[in-house]
């Protein structure tokens, strides 16, 4: 994968995620306060698990970080954290094949950008399921890694359904995947990246 076709995966990500961006900051979606004088969350936790697909060898791992707002639409977010876990064999199936371990940080942003439907007893107490675009990037120090190649890092453009409660840093379960460059030791390609996260404010004093 060459630098241009980097530069042509990330341009496409920023052109999909922009405008939702831009109309959420028009007309924010969402519940409204029941008081105003409530203090909304904007900092918060996520934690999750984040898989690759597409050779011998995965990167496979747990990660935990810290989440901020952007502006006053709900979940336009940027997050910050570390992710930890192993190279994991796809022919070796669940029960074994893991080999070396992995540590580093993860940068990313998250935007919701269609609303699919929405549930509760009246417009204050909803939550909603909604279809979610993220950007991340991630870099790795690793020991005892299975192939030369392993050290890594990625750049990735997800998508996928999260349930959330609609406040700016809401409390959420996202399901997401999306193509990832993967920049081994001695070679660039192509691979499926799957995430499961969860999100929770953190109380406002």
């Amino acid at each position: 994968m060459t630098p241009t076709r980097l530069a042509r995966m990330l341009a496409l990500g920023a052109i999909v995620l922009a405008p939702p961006s831009l109309a959420a900051q028009a007309a924010p979606p969402g519940p409204p306060s029941p008081d105003s004088t409530v203090r909304v969350a904007r900092r918060g936790w996520v934690f999750g698990i984040t898989g690759l697909s597409g050779s011998t060898y995965n990167p496979t791992g747990v990660e935990a970080g810290l989440v901020w707002a952007i502006g006053s639409a709900p979940a336009r977010n940027l997050y910050v954290g570390l992710h930890f876990g192993g190279y994991t064999s796809e022919t070796s199936g669940l029960t074994g094949g893991t080999r070396g371990w992995f540590v580093g940080p993860i940068l990313g942003y998250r935007q919701n950008l269609v609303t699919l439907l929405s549930v509760g007893n009246n417009e204050r107490d909803l939550d909603y399921a909604l279809l979610t675009g993220q950007l991340e990037l991630s870099g790795n120090l690793d020991h005892n890694a299975p192939t030369p190649d392993a050290a890594h890092g990625t750049a990735a453009l997800l998508f996928g359904l999260t349930y959330s409660d609609g406040r700016p840093v809401d409390e959420a379960f996202a399901l997401l995947l999306g193509p990832a460059l993967f920049i081994g030791g001695q070679s660039t390609d192509l691979r499926l990246q799957v995430s499961l996260r969860f999100q929770s404010p953190m109380r406002r004093r």
